[in-house]
């Protein structure tokens, strides 16, 4: 991130008042700047922001938990990138959907019930272009 995208001070302080008085947007937007900076664990972190804001249901918060939980080796069990995502893409959201795809294809589980090619199906058919590609591919795969 560019100085030019960073936010203000003033918008800081407008997001931490706003987070520490419960607006989950706030604590996404707190979270997505302690991460371009590098901080991922800590009182002041991407993790502290994005777990207050996902344990409130911000469906792009758990997406962005899963995402820091995966590149923690964390896929796996209660709090794991597994957990996050599932619960983002119960909410609706298609990226998680993808990323589900992705981790059950890692995990070789690739048909049937809460499958790889089940998230990447279900992604595709919210218009999602990823997991179109990825369907059409495992799809090729098991076909063969």
């Amino acid at each position: 991130m560019s100085n030019e995208n960073q936010p203000s001070n003033e918008e800081l302080q407008g997001w931490r008042a706003a987070a520490l008085a419960g607006d989950t947007d706030a604590m996404c937007n707190l979270g997505l700047v302690c991460f371009q900076n590098g901080q991922l664990t800590g009182s002041d972190s991407a993790e502290r922001w994005w777990l207050a804001a996902s344990r409130e249901g911000h469906d792009d918060a758990m997406l962005n938990l899963g995402l820091l939980r995966y590149q923690q080796d964390r896929t796996e069990g209660e709090d794991s990138a597994e957990a996050w995502w599932s619960a983002s893409a119960d909410a609706g959201n298609v990226d998680a959907m993808c990323n589900l795809g992705l981790l059950r294809r890692v995990q070789e589980r690739l048909d049937g019930e809460d499958s790889a090619e089940y998230w990447w199906a279900k992604a595709a058919s919210e218009g999602n272009e990823d997991a179109t590609y990825n369907l059409d591919v495992l799809r090729q795969e098991l076909a063969s």
